[in-house]
């Protein structure tokens, strides 16, 4: 159907509207005053109706495509007369006809040139068998492919001029004689113009194939030649590992200050970070505390890593720590008690006196009155009495002071 649908674009061209004008479309009968004509055509048809029922898929073949094409013609020498009468219209019909008959004997050249251009390519397996078969014929030199491009063109365009003037003989009158001579210029022309489209489409594919087939072979080489490149890489270098990789990060070396501020900012942490920094230190020093709770810190007793370990802590934990690592603080102790799991900010209550007696009391008093005989006017007191008044205010002051709480 694809050649049909070429036919009848052909035949619809505008180049040929001088032939085509009456048959594109239905017939106007109101329009033209014959107002009879469909009672005596009972099956109109015109080349539009053609296209869109070929669009449709009413018209399925080439034959049905013919029939109904040739329907327009018959219908109009039907109704006008035969083109030998002189009827204008019938003789346009005429000619559109020939031009019909025309185009459609070259339907044997239209379908050699595209079965070979639509031809299945050849399967794999065959190509594979017939490879020892080419490799005579790939050492002869290929033909060069001929180029019919110019000679095409070259005829298309005298096929379009002498189809013009032909048309230009229709419309204006022109002798039979002339006509059927110009007609044949035409079908000279169109024939030629077959044989060399035909030439091209042929020498296409051949060279093609010889293309394909020489391609294939490098393809094969290189697969064959694939292992030993696998094999080669096996001695190339190991990679190199990437310098991405993650190292573990030096340790610190710590100062004699730095260890000092490390025993200093240990008693500034609570808990739970002062029992992490006792744990360090056990596990380090293998200590225990005494028995008042305490734990004897040496400084210089601890391992570097549990000093990292502690440095880190007191860095993690209290906001300023280590920040004035260089400077050289010296710490007024080296050694240290830390007291174990104190509980935070936990203030120690005081001591309370045991109270007094009576008998203790009056004793108490007698000795702070023996004390005052001692700064009566005119007389000074011994070097050894001086700091006694101070010492026995005091005293006097506490005693007081737990007098008054009880």
């Amino acid at each position: 159907m694809q050649f049909c649908d070429e036919v009848l674009a052909e035949l619809m061209h505008p180049k040929n509207s001088t032939l085509n004008t009456w048959f594109l479309d239905a017939v106007d009968a109101e329009g033209l005053n014959i107002p009879d004509y469909y009672s005596i055509i009972k099956k109109p048809m015109d080349l539009g109706k053609v296209s869109r029922m070929v669009n449709s898929g009413e018209i399925t073949n080439a034959k049905e495509f013919d029939k109904n094409v040739r329907l327009i013609f018959a219908n109009c020498y039907q109704f006008n007369g035969p083109p030998d009468q002189g009827n204008p219209v019938s003789n346009l019909a005429k000619q559109l006809e020939n031009l019909y008959v025309q185009l459609m004997k070259g339907k044997d050249a239209w379908l050699a040139k595209y079965a070979k251009s639509n031809a299945p390519a050849a399967s794999a397996s065959n190509a594979s068998d017939e490879d020892d078969d080419d490799e005579s014929d790939d050492d002869e030199p290929a033909a060069p492919a001929v180029d019919n491009s110019k000679e095409l063109q070259e005829l298309k365009a005298k096929l379009e001029e002498e189809s013009s003037k032909l048309n230009s003989m229709f419309a204006s009158g022109t002798p039979q004689a002339l006509i059927d001579c110009q007609r044949v210029i035409v079908d000279t022309v169109q024939q030629a113009l077959y044989k060399v489209a035909q030439k091209q489409s042929e020498a296409k594919p051949k060279h093609q194939d010889k293309s394909a087939k020489k391609s294939s072979k490098p393809s094969k080489s290189k697969a064959a030649g694939s292992a030993p490149s696998r094999k080669s890489s096996t001695h190339a270098p190991p990679p190199k590992k990437s310098s991405s990789a993650k190292k573990p990060a030096p340790k610190r070396t710590l100062s004699p200050a730095d260890k000092d501020q490390i025993a200093s900012a240990i008693n500034d942490l609570e808990y739970p970070h002062l029992d992490r920094a006792i744990d360090i230190i056990k596990r380090d020093t293998g200590q225990n505390e005494n028995n008042e709770g305490e734990l004897e810190l040496d400084i210089d007793q601890l391992s570097s890593d549990a000093l990292n370990k502690l440095w880190d802590l007191c860095k993690k934990v209290l906001p300023g720590f280590g920040k004035d690592s260089n400077a050289t603080t010296k710490s007024p102790e080296v050694n240290r008690a830390v007291p174990a799991k104190q509980a935070p900010k936990s203030a120690s209550k005081p001591k309370k006196n045991k109270p007094m007696s009576a008998q203790e009391q009056e004793a108490r008093i007698a000795q702070l009155t023996a004390i005052q005989q001692l700064y009566k006017p005119g007389q000074e007191p011994a070097d050894d009495a001086s700091h006694a008044p101070a010492h026995n205010r005091h005293d006097e002051s506490s005693d007081d002071s737990d007098s008054e709480e009880e």
